[in-house]
């Protein structure tokens, strides 16, 4: 759907998902703690729910309400320890928050992401996206 530009019913299959993710991994225990033997992949699948459910928003012109997504991912991403949090999406949710920051002139929100995105993937964690063309 998102490949043929269906934002929003790819929205609404990305908002389920990431319900369904969050009632499965609260099943699990105390999240905050999920490893790979009590559900750590769908922690990976959530922060990649909650990422896509952003995108869509913001390819619909929503691009402040994509901002709830996209903190929800962070701190999902928080949770994990820095090596795995490496290996997830969380830096192309930082790149997303900072430039809807921008665009919208939201200065103290921008640091704060800034800051925020620093702690989780060190200083730099641009420099790991892709460069636009």
């Amino acid at each position: 759907m998102v490949g043929a530009g269906i934002f929003d019913r790819a929205l609404k299959v990305y908002q389920e998902a990431e319900k369904e993710l969050a009632a499965v991994l609260t099943g699990k225990g105390d999240p905050k703690k999920a490893d790979w033997m009590n559900g750590g992949i769908l922690v990976f699948y959530r922060i990649e729910a909650l990422r896509m459910s952003g995108y869509c928003l913001e390819r619909l012109g929503r691009k402040q309400e994509a901002l709830q997504p996209y903190s929800v991912a962070v701190s999902m991403a928080e949770r994990l320890d820095a090596e795995t949090r490496k290996s997830t999406t969380v830096a192309f949710v930082g790149k997303s928050m900072l430039d809807i920051c921008s665009e919208q002139s939201m200065k103290n929100e921008f640091l704060k992401v800034t800051e925020k995105m620093n702690a989780l993937l060190g200083k730099g964690w641009e420099e790991t996206l892709p460069k636009k063309e």
